[in-house]
């Protein structure tokens, strides 16, 4: 979505942002048990906007870690700072205004997680962030909706990184070729959001 202002972030934060935490958190879940030993010290969030998957990250693995948000939309990140701040491993994030695409450069980190922004992005543009989060990270997470366009943009990535050295720790239990075949079905996961009155009446 586009958030344009501060109204507009704070509808989605109210409405889409816990779904959005759920679906991170679920796939963050299934990586830590396939990977139990391995805990990011560092975590780069591209497109977070609001924080979803920070906050996942940080509820998958507790304590304080290197954190940095990256979107494009100024209102998104001033909100998501403000969100952050009582929280003592999310208080010191860095908070910062970038263009997500083919310019983006990302320093050395544990993790890039790429939460529902490949969707958002030129082909190109999801070809080069792709390819910049596997030079710049020891584990990327990519989570798009569960649809079959979605599963299609998780494939494309999901073959780059392969490309690139990367294994597949979950929740795919492989780093071969997808045996689904093309428009006859996907592969997509459900995760569960709590969902509270207010948060119905949104």
């Amino acid at each position: 979505p586009i958030l344009r202002d501060r109204a507009d972030v704070a509808a989605y934060a109210a409405y889409r942002m816990p779904a959005t935490f759920e679906a991170v958190h679920a796939a963050l879940e299934a990586f830590a048990a396939a990977v139990p030993d391995w805990t990011p010290g560092g975590h780069i969030d591209v497109g977070g906007g609001t924080g979803a998957a920070t906050w996942a990250v940080t509820a998958t693995w507790p304590g304080d870690r290197e954190i940095t948000v990256l979107d494009w939309s100024e209102p998104a990140l001033a909100l998501g700072r403000e969100l952050a701040a009582a929280h003592p491993s999310l208080k010191d994030a860095r908070w910062q205004r970038a263009r997500i695409g083919q310019d983006l450069a990302l320093p050395a980190t544990d993790l890039v997680t790429v939460s529902y922004v490949l969707n958002e992005l030129t082909p190109a543009d999801r070809t080069a962030l792709v390819d910049t989060a596997a030079a710049s990270a020891q584990a990327v997470v990519i989570v798009e909706a569960g649809t079959p366009a979605g599963y299609a943009r998780v494939i494309e990535a999901r073959d780059r990184l392969v490309a690139a050295g990367f294994r597949v720790a979950a929740p795919c239990p492989h780093s071969a070729a997808c045996p689904i075949a093309p428009g006859e079905d996907w592969c997509h996961f459900s995760a569960r959001v709590s969902r509270s009155s207010l948060h119905r009446k949104v």
